[in-house]
């Protein structure tokens, strides 16, 4: 049955390609965006096949469930590399590096995504026992596939710290937040789904892929401070109301189960009215105290015009509207040569004259 955890599943599979796409069609000649798609959609396949991998398991399809697994191992090499060069790109280089090795590390990254994701070396087979998945038993090559994770970890880490420490002011903003996500993510799922299997201990195996929050709410307030991605505002309103739902939808289903769990013999249907109703009032609370996803710069200039608008009504002579003008556009947004141009009918006579 497709319960909560499946739709929470699926719906950030969702919000992770739409993020990589508005983030490519914001600049797809950029570098960083598109790797940043290719992250998304390699992030979304390690999802997906690990679930259907895990699927498959737990009805004991074991030549499906195969598949799918070792598929997911294969997706997890390509969205470790990737992410890799996303921090050496990320916002510039701060260092070059021989083609020659950017040419080695690129077949070595395909050499490997196709040994674990399409033969048994890395993933030989996965254990059931009365129906339920118990762990996955290993190839031989398993210990490359754990030593090509853990290398991508650390020279990712050795990248951010060369550049927090090379690059200063928005852009090493940009990286203390990008990088904070990114770490609190990628360890916790190299703990569980690199390390911690090696010693049969299986935690958070199924609701890592879930936790990638860990990475998207840092970015997201990369994105309120930092125009991360170089994104448009309109853009930027598009991704708040979206997360906004996404809070929304989420608590509206915790508030069911919570209410269904205390009180299980209360009506569904009242059940379901009253968590949509306190789910309402929650996010009425959160969207006051939530931030627009818009510059400081936009932000100014969009006050500064409203402000503008107000004023603008009680100019009854030229001077007045000239030194308004003067004051907003000259003094506040440093503009100069700005021009007003009034738009009227032709029999319509104004008290001021017309510039």
């Amino acid at each position: 049955m497709f319960n909560y955890f499946d739709f929470v599943y699926f719906f950030f599979a969702l919000l992770i390609l739409l993020m990589g796409i508005l983030v490519l069609f914001d600049h797809y000649r950029s570098k960083n965006n598109i790797i940043f798609f290719l992250i998304s959609l390699s992030a979304i396949a390690w999802m997906l096949t690990l679930y259907f991998g895990y699927g498959y398991a737990d009805y004991a399809n074991f030549h499906e469930g195969i598949f799918w697994m070792r598929l997911s191992y294969g997706f997890s090499i390509l969205g470790m590399s990737l992410m890799t060069i996303f921090i050496y790109l990320f916002p510039r280089p701060s260092f070059v590096l021989p083609n020659s090795v950017k040419y080695f590390y690129l077949v070595i990254t395909l050499a490997l995504f196709a040994v674990a994701g399409f033969t048994p070396l890395v993933n030989d087979f996965f254990l059931v026992k009365d129906g339920i998945y118990i762990k996955d038993t290993f190839g031989p090559l398993y210990f490359l596939y754990a030593t090509d994770i853990i290398f991508n970890l650390m020279a990712s880490v050795a990248l951010a710290v060369v550049k927090l420490s090379n690059i200063k002011g928005i852009e090493r903003g940009k990286m203390v937040y990008v990088s904070y996500g990114y770490f609190a993510f990628v360890t916790l799922a190299v703990a569980t789904n690199v390390i911690l299997p090696i010693f049969d201990i299986i935690v958070l195996q199924r609701e890592i892929h879930v936790l990638i929050l860990a990475f998207v709410m840092p970015s997201y307030y990369a994105i309120h401070r930092y125009r991360f991605l170089n994104f448009s505002n309109t853009t930027l309103n598009l991704l708040r109301k979206i997360i906004l739902y996404t809070i929304f939808f989420i608590s509206i289903f915790w508030i069911f189960r919570l209410l269904t769990f205390t009180f299980p013999e209360t009506n569904v249907i009242f059940v379901s009215l009253l968590s949509s109703f306190i789910g309402l009032l929650f996010i009425k609370w959160i969207e006051r105290i939530f931030p627009e996803l818009i510059t400081e710069s936009f932000r100014e200039f969009r006050n500064t015009l409203t402000s503008f608008k107000s004023k603008i009504y009680s100019c009854d002579t030229y001077e007045k509207l000239q030194k308004l003008i003067d004051d907003t556009f000259l003094i506040e947004l440093n503009y100069v040569n700005v021009k007003l141009y009034i738009i009227r009918d032709k029999k319509e006579k104004l008290k001021i004259p017309i510039y």
